[in-house]
């Protein structure tokens, strides 16, 4: 049976425009997002300044237009909320704790959390039943690397200070540390089902701030370590496309949206 999701979205003034072109793709192809609650994680700093906690939801919910015009019932909570993101963190390091701890805010059995920059492709069958049998902790696409390459390793000396963490075995990934990356068979999760107690436990462990400023990475890491059940399925087989770069997003959106 297809759980109940909660669809989260990270946002700031960079993965606005991302949104927005990407937006008309779900709704053609993926409307059960829909009818499902929607979860908007928006930086309060991409805002004007000198504006009050409600004059920056509303600054976001102008800005949004486009998405409450389809899905009126959306929430916004903010990355600067209590047990969300600390202030002082790098962006790309807020967005995505914002990801894991922002996740206190879903009130589903499981969320799905989409990145701005993946147009959904074509009509049909994207959500298979048989994922999530056995209760699996998430089910997202396979990858093939880590980066930094030591990324790993710091992971393991967090996880062997850790309670829930430190019972099990590290992972002793070999890596070269003159490499950028280490490969190895992991996940990437611009399309990504989670399980929500799972990762709000996950975040409790993480404390104040995640290990590495990765939310796959982390979640990734967690669920080996631990001998949490996963699965991997390639969404991209399934109506996903995963794209770099905003002018080469808003044309594959409008290459899907066409039928071209």
């Amino acid at each position: 049976m297809t759980p109940t999701c909660t669809t989260i979205v990270a946002l700031d003034d960079d993965h606005l425009p991302e949104l927005a072109a990407v937006w008309p793709t779900w709704v053609k192809f993926r409307p059960e997002i829909l009818q499902q609650p929607l979860l908007l994680m928006c930086d309060e700093y991409t805002a004007p300044g000198n504006l009050w906690w409600t004059q920056i939801t509303d600054w976001w919910r102008e800005q949004l237009q486009f998405v409450w015009q389809d899905h009126p019932k959306a929430r916004i909570a903010f990355w600067g909320q209590p047990h969300v993101t600390p202030d002082g963190l790098p962006q790309r390091e807020r967005a995505l704790t914002a990801l894991v701890f922002g996740t206190a805010h879903v009130r589903t059995p499981w969320y799905l959390k989409l990145d701005t920059d993946v147009v959904a492709t074509s009509p049909g069958k994207w959500i298979d039943d048989s994922w999530f049998a056995g209760n699996p902790v998430f089910v997202t696409s396979p990858w093939g690397y880590t980066k930094p390459a030591n990324a790993i390793q710091a992971l393991d000396d967090w996880g062997d200070t850790t309670p829930g963490v430190r019972e099990h075995p590290r992972l002793n990934l070999p890596f070269d540390p003159a490499s950028r990356l280490v490969r190895h068979k992991r996940i990437i999760s611009y399309v990504f089902f989670g399980r929500t107690d799972w990762t709000q436990k996950m975040a409790s462990l993480a404390g104040d701030r995640l290990p590495v400023p990765s939310q796959d990475t982390f979640l990734w890491y967690c669920a080996k370590r631990r001998g949490d059940m996963y699965r991997t399925r390639n969404m991209k087989t399934f109506g996903w496309r995963h794209i770099n770069g905003l002018q080469r997003l808003r044309e594959a959106a409008d290459r899907a949206l066409s039928g071209a």
